[in-house]
């Protein structure tokens, strides 16, 4: 189910299945390009892949995003969560804790005691 995310295509493709990346301009935040840049590059070079640092982010973020996805059930439900405060994230939305490389850590983390009935 996880795509590659080391082109523009592949991260407009992750866009596609998860559409609350588009909210409040996170895919900026997060990653440091918009959705209309992407869509730029992939019009001018099908194959226009991300900056290193960018890869490593789309990386950590489409593997949580698909770890949400295998818990939760679908990529819809994963979606519609992350835009969810949740008490085991300090009644914070998936998505705003996903913002850092250590909130990448604490939901990761989380996901996990979910998957494991710890959280619900």
């Amino acid at each position: 189910m996880q795509t590659q995310t080391g082109t523009a295509a592949s991260l407009l493709e992750l866009l596609s299945t998860f559409p609350s990346l588009r909210t409040r301009g996170l895919l900026r935040q997060i990653l440091g390009v918009s959705e209309r840049t992407l869509k730029a590059q992939v019009a001018k070079d099908p194959g226009a892949t991300l900056t290193l640092e960018q890869g490593k982010r789309a990386e950590q973020v489409s593997e949580i995003l698909f770890q949400a996805a295998t818990v939760l059930g679908s990529a819809a439900a994963a979606d519609a969560w992350m835009t969810r405060r949740a008490i085991g994230l300090g009644s914070e939305m998936p998505l705003e804790v996903m913002m850092t490389p250590e909130g990448c850590l604490a939901l990761r983390d989380h996901l996990v005691r979910m998957e494991y009935g710890v959280y619900c």
